[in-house]
């Protein structure tokens, strides 16, 4: 009975041996099992590096479009005194324009509004950009020239006399711009002065010489 029991332990303990052995990869199967390990790491790794080259351009995108949307916008201080800027144009042309709309010019408010705007714009884009003095003086000849399309577009009129009317209106757009220049420039002050002395001579003046002309027994252009 003994001898029996030995045997079965002996049979027992060969059955765990010969599991042990199956279930361990053998010497040969080793570098077969590393090579497969260091396939899969570097599968891996590749598609790691496939995921990230694929989503570097839209970061490029976005980090782009970011930094040009903090350039494009200026800080508080700065948007405050470009508001003033713009606002100031926008008042100098508007008083200038309701005078010749009041006396029934076809340039009237909105035309010198946007004369005023627009001068002043090219002007604090000329500034903001960063342009030399030398830049901004190109930029202000250019509107001057430019501005004497507008102020054509007014003169070129005849009536039945075969006299030229519309001199006074193209010179006023030609001083509006001159106003929104300044304003462009910062120099307020001049503006507000500007547009007061023009607003006495398409007003005060005005009148003055329609008097004249009624003594004189001619009719009012």
């Amino acid at each position: 009975m003994s001898h029996y029991s030995n045997s079965n332990t002996h049979t027992a303990m060969l059955v765990a041996v010969l599991s042990l052995l199956l279930a361990v990869p053998t010497f040969a199967d080793w570098p077969h099992a590393a090579e497969q390990s260091v396939k899969q790491t570097q599968g891996s790794k590749v598609d790691e590096t496939d995921a990230g080259r694929g989503a570097q351009p839209s970061l490029h995108v976005m980090d782009a479009l970011r930094d040009e949307l903090d350039a494009g916008f200026p800080d508080l201080a700065q948007s405050v005194r470009l508001l003033v800027r713009i606002s100031m144009a926008m008042l100098m042309g508007a008083i200038i324009g309701l005078q010749r709309e009041r006396h029934g010019k076809p340039a009237g408010l909105r035309t010198h509004i946007l004369v005023a705007m627009g001068t002043a714009l090219f002007v604090i884009g000329a500034i903001e950009s960063g342009m030399s003095s030398d830049g901004i003086s190109r930029v202000i000849q250019g509107l001057t020239t430019g501005i004497g399309f507008i102020g054509a577009g007014a003169i070129l009129k005849y009536t039945n006399k075969g006299e030229i009317q519309g001199l006074t209106s193209a010179a006023g757009i030609w001083a509006t711009a001159a106003v929104g220049v300044a304003v462009g420039l910062g120099l307020l002050g001049l503006a507000v002065l500007s547009v007061i002395l023009i607003w006495f001579v398409l007003a005060g003046l005005g009148y003055l010489e329609n008097r004249l002309k009624r003594l004189e027994g001619k009719t009012t252009l």
